[in-house]
């Protein structure tokens, strides 16, 4: 069974394809293939449609498809050796996004755990809309592009559609299922902590582990007002 390199836009590696799987470059299962070109979670979630450039990219504004029933889980491959990297390719026009543009996502935590986190232990780790979209690093550096704090960038400006800090926007709305600001919604943003551990980030206190999207945006000195 032949073996397909995926790459992200940066032209790195990122995970490969096996048959209808797709597998992390240690062969962790992160899917499968539907329909030619739909690719979906191991929950059966659609995440994006495999490109011919070797990319895996979601349309956000494409309204979200119904949950899959998902296969039994494959066995996992002998992970092949890692190829050569590609030089970086041109960024997806928008409203398209690269799923694996900063290498592959935590898959969302469950609903058990602690209760909830120190926002000081996500410092510099990325954080992920439920639709596997990244919203932006959690950091203390005002100028990095791709920082939350930077109130000038992608991920921090109170303007951008991928902003948390977009009252009016899908990931900042107080009334949007994806935000982390919606106190009701069951799918929230998720962040990997500095231990490894996955938690929501959310207003919703029922949801377990969490991290309140409030105190996070304390640590690295924004509000939702400024």
């Amino acid at each position: 069974m032949a073996t397909r390199y995926l790459y992200n836009t940066n032209g790195t590696y990122v995970a490969f394809l096996y048959g209808r799987n797709l597998f992390s470059p240690t062969s962790k299962w992160l899917g499968y293939i539907s329909s030619g070109n739909r690719v979906h979670s191991p929950t059966g979630d659609f995440l994006g449609y495999l490109l011919d450039d070797d990319r895996v990219a979601k349309n956000t504004l494409e309204v979200p498809t119904i949950r899959l029933i998902p296969p039994i889980p494959p066995i996992p491959p002998i992970p092949p050796l890692p190829p050569l990297p590609r030089l970086p390719q041109l960024p997806l026009p928008s409203p398209w996004v690269d799923i694996f543009l900063h290498g592959v996502a935590p898959a969302p935590p469950t609903r058990t755990g602690p209760i909830s986190a120190d926002a000081h232990s996500v410092l510099n780790k990325m954080l992920y809309a439920y639709d596997k979209t990244p919203l932006g690093i959690v950091s203390l550096n005002k100028y990095d592009t791709n920082s939350i704090a930077n109130r000038y960038g992608t991920f921090g400006s109170r303007y951008n559609s991928n902003s948390i800090l977009n009252k009016y926007g899908t990931y900042g709305s107080d009334y949007s299922s994806l935000s982390p600001f919606n106190k009701y919604t069951s799918t929230p943003p998720f962040i990997e902590s500095n231990t490894g551990t996955v938690y929501w980030v959310s207003a919703n206190r029922w949801l377990r582990p969490r991290i309140d999207p409030d105190s996070i945006l304390a640590v690295i000195g924004r509000s939702r007002d400024d």
